[in-house]
């Protein structure tokens, strides 16, 4: 492997990731899986309002005449 250090580093761990060096596990994983379900929550959210917007009949007429011409 690339790299000669030791998997768990203090120092690095503070220098890196100072906002989540002080949790457990279980409070980490709660954490990600809150932002897991939080994003896949406004996906869906998202695509279910798109697809409500995309099935709105369009107030203003494309430009393509009858003949198929660009007016």
């Amino acid at each position: 492997m690339a790299g000669g250090f030791d998997p768990i580093d203090p120092e690095r761990c503070e220098h890196y990731a100072g906002f989540a060096s002080h949790l457990d596990r279980k409070a980490f994983d709660c954490i990600y899986w809150l932002l897991f379900v939080t994003v896949i929550g406004m996906l869906f959210l998202s695509s279910w309002k798109y697809s409500g917007f995309v099935s709105l009949p369009c107030p203003v007429p494309f430009p393509l005449a009858a003949s198929g011409r660009l007016t």
